[in-house]
């Protein structure tokens, strides 16, 4: 499902793919963006929205520090 969305970002002239972040998936290009193994990555590309396709328990670990970076 992400590189799904991540390919649909792409294909959207408006958004721009700047992170994609996947521990089991690290070091993989998808939508032309390397994926990185920590939710820290989208702060360091200074992401402004971030879809999370992740468990419900990733998600409660994920928000919190995204929030912190100001990340919507």
């Amino acid at each position: 499902m992400g590189a799904t969305a991540c390919r649909a970002i792409n294909a959207d002239d408006a958004l721009e793919l700047v992170a994609a972040v996947d521990p089991s998936a690290a070091a993989q290009i998808v939508g032309g963006v390397t994926v990185a193994a920590s939710v820290d990555e989208f702060a360091a590309a200074e992401c402004e929205v971030v879809v999370d396709f992740t468990t419900a328990s990733a998600a409660r670990d994920n928000v919190p520090v995204l929030l912190g970076h100001g990340i919507h």
